[in-house]
């Protein structure tokens, strides 16, 4: 459907047999080009061949015939625009040829000056307006990065408010949000998805139990373990009714909250977690590298899972509780806080700052039943700040509800791991190479520019710039260098997620349930 779908903005296409027959056609030879390209790897020639002979079906499902039917219209469209154009035209040639001939030259002088008045003040200090196509040409980072610039305020974007981008802009954002991953994607494996999807169709709290009955507490994966417990926590909470009423935060935390969290986590070596009233340990750090002002409070949070290593990468997600449904806009403003703070941080271990192109801070919000997922991005010295995910823990017994919290779970702490891995591989990767080059990356920031009246500024001006000319070429193939191998690992982890967990495309996921 994708492939259609990019067909279908630059080509016309007619819904005729011997029409849909070449496109059919056309559409194969992709696929099979793409199957019997050797340097492809085994889990994409396998889907390539899927699609390939999925073609004659897509074609004539709903969602292709509508992708046709809207391209045919658009056709139409633009033939009477066309037709409409050229009559316009020709009736003002005629008119114009008219008034030409009656009209006196002071008459024509009064009619250019009112045709073409003087620019007023306002006019002139308006300031360009952002277009789309001045976002052609452009990397996806740049194209954030001047997103930021035209519809954020002082370097900060957050699409978490209400109209701030222009309707004109909206495809090219809607692009750049999917690409920088901003919206929670679901990560599940095959045998989770098949149980989430038994969950999901539950109509009673028999159905519940019956769903996870095959799973093993000692032989089943951990994820399938998480899932089975979580479900039979829920059933006993949803059999006495007590997500229905009112609790403190404390019975939420102990009862609710940490069933998710803790018990998830705890299944990887990787993270320690910690819970009620800890303090973020970046804001300590980053107050003691005064890069947070010295007044600056340190904040404390309800939950922090921190990295489980002496790397010091030091928190990977934090959470903050309320008992109540309304938001905490102090709790917001703090964790947003805490999520820029998170990526300065990371950054002071990363070797470039086009590092944090490739990672996030995420922090989570609970309102009693309420879960929200908020991650933020910095790129070029901007932040956007955005809602990654909204779910809700059923109080009625709804199994689709209930499936969806799950899954927003699961999914939350494979990208948690896999962010942390980023991070990880990316430290690596500058270390390995200072050890292969015998260079040491350390910089030392206790310089300051030479007063002017200094004796021989002028003198040891020159020499410095000689010796930065000199080590000019040395630093730029190394950025070069580091960030290659860098997008190449990150690339890696990337598809092995791709193989690890359900990435499928509409076609496998319509045709493997007939």
């Amino acid at each position: 459907m994708n492939l259609l779908l990019y067909i279908s903005r630059s080509f016309h296409l007619i819904n005729e047999p011997n029409e849909m027959n070449i496109l059919k056609e056309s559409l194969c030879d992709v696929w099979r080009l793409k199957a019997n390209d050797t340097e492809c790897k085994p889990f994409v020639i396998s889907r390539a061949n899927m699609l390939c002979n999925m073609v004659g079906s897509v074609l004539k499902s709903r969602p292709a015939s509508l992708l046709i039917e809207a391209n045919v219209e658009k056709q139409s469209e633009a033939s009477a625009k066309s037709r409409l154009t050229t009559s316009i035209t020709d009736q003002i040639g005629v008119s114009s040829g008219a008034i030409a001939s009656s009209s006196s030259p002071s008459s024509a002088a009064a009619a250019a000056a009112v045709a073409s008045p003087l620019p007023s003040s306002s006019a002139v200090k308006r300031r360009r307006k952002i277009m789309p196509k001045d976002f052609k040409e452009l990397s996806l980072y740049k194209k954030a990065a001047l997103l930021v610039d035209s519809c954020g305020l002082k370097d900060i974007l957050d699409f978490r408010q209400s109209c701030i981008i222009p309707r004109r802009l909206e495809a090219i954002a809607n692009r750049i949000t999917k690409k920088l991953h901003v919206l929670l994607i679901p990560l599940l494996k095959a045998e989770e998805h098949a149980l989430l999807k038994k969950i999901s169709e539950a109509k009673k709290m028999d159905d519940f139990i019956e769903s996870i009955e095959s799973i093993s507490v000692i032989e089943s994966a951990d994820e399938l373990v998480f899932i089975k417990l979580l479900v039979e926590k829920f059933v006993v909470l949803h059999k006495y009714d007590h997500l229905k009423r009112d609790h403190n935060e404390c019975w939420y935390r102990v009862n609710v909250y940490s069933e998710a969290f803790d018990l998830l986590f705890l299944s990887s070596n990787l993270f320690e977690s910690k819970r009620a009233e800890c303090e973020s340990v970046i804001i300590k750090t980053l107050k003691e590298l005064k890069q947070l002002p010295t007044g600056q409070k340190n904040c404390r949070l309800d939950f922090i899972l921190e990295s489980n290593s002496n790397d010091r990468y030091f928190e990977q997600l934090f959470c903050e509780d309320k008992p109540k449904e309304k938001k905490s806009e102090i709790d917001i403003e703090k964790a947003d806080l805490v999520r820029s703070s998170s990526l300065n941080y990371w950054l002071t271990l990363l070797p470039y700052k086009e590092c944090s192109y490739y990672i996030e801070s995420i922090s989570c919000h609970f309102n009693k039943l309420t879960l929200r997922i908020y991650g933020t991005k910095l790129i070029d010295d901007r932040l956007i700040h955005y809602m990654k995910k909204e779910t809700i823990i059923p109080n009625n017994g709804s199994g689709s509800q209930l499936a969806d919290y799950i899954t927003a779970i699961l999914s939350l702490f494979r990208h948690v791991l896999l962010n942390l891995k980023k991070i990880t591989v990316m430290c690596e990767i500058a270390l390995q190479d200072d050890l292969n080059y015998m260079n040491n990356s350390t910089s030392l920031n206790t310089f300051r520019e030479d007063s002017p009246g200094t004796s021989q500024s002028s003198q040891s001006s020159q020499s410095s710039s000689d010796s930065s000319a000199t080590k000019e070429w040395e630093t730029s193939e190394r950025k070069s260098r580091i960030m290659n191998k860098i997008e190449a690992a990150i690339k890696d982890l990337e598809e092995a997620d791709n193989e690890q967990y359900i990435r499928a495309c509409w076609e496998e996921l319509e045709y493997s349930q007939e």
